[in-house]
């Protein structure tokens, strides 16, 4: 089975909104044939958006996404959506997330089109010896 319809089976919910979606916009709307991307996305999850992108061909519609939040790599923003959505998933399910060694490390651009960090910082941050890095206070 490959990737794509593993991943359809595992969110059944969401197959199930999307085909409710579906026959929603098609009973009311004639033009255009397909609802807008937004529809869609309405009712995916954002693991499941992040999937999506990974699954893209590595071509210039990844690119051109990617560079819509100023990144030069698509591989940052691929890792980036995967983070955020274990992050969410940790909030979501009430689980610990201070002083926690997430399991997906956050890739950090140094060509971004736009500032993010200073270069002082992400090195500090590379090091681990950034100040916000250090341990809690004893209480």
């Amino acid at each position: 089975m490959t990737s794509h319809a593993s991943h359809l089976n595992s969110a059944p919910g969401e197959v199930f909104e999307f085909i409710y979606l579906i026959k929603h916009y098609k009973s009311k709307y004639l033009i255009p044939k397909t609802p807008p991307a937004w529809m869609a996305l309405e009712v995916i999850s954002f693991g499941t958006l992040s999937r999506l992108y990974e699954l893209l061909n590595k071509d210039d519609n990844k690119k051109t996404i990617a560079k819509q939040f100023g990144l030069n790599k698509i591989d940052i923003l691929e890792n980036w959506m995967h983070a955020l959505s274990n992050l969410r998933n940790c909030c979501a399910h009430h689980s610990r997330i201070w002083n926690r060694r997430l399991v997906v490390r956050i890739l950090l651009p140094t060509n971004a089109d736009y500032l993010f960090l200073d270069r002082d910082t992400i090195a500090k941050t590379k090091q681990n010896t950034a100040p916000y890095y250090s341990h809690p206070p004893n209480i």
